[in-house]
């Protein structure tokens, strides 16, 4: 999921509309939440190797 992100990222994506396109999906977070939010997307590519 990671790297999926991280692609939508770079092709442009904000982190709200990954947020919104990963929650219409229906996509779980890492923890089994049933709703992505900016910040989530935020920490998952900010945990992403440089």
């Amino acid at each position: 999921m990671a790297q999926r992100i991280s692609e939508l990222r770079q092709g442009g994506a904000t982190l709200t509309g990954i947020a919104d396109r990963l929650h219409e999906e229906g996509v779980p977070t890492a923890r089994e939440g049933a709703r992505w939010y900016p910040a989530t997307v935020r920490a998952v590519l900010n945990r992403q190797p440089a």
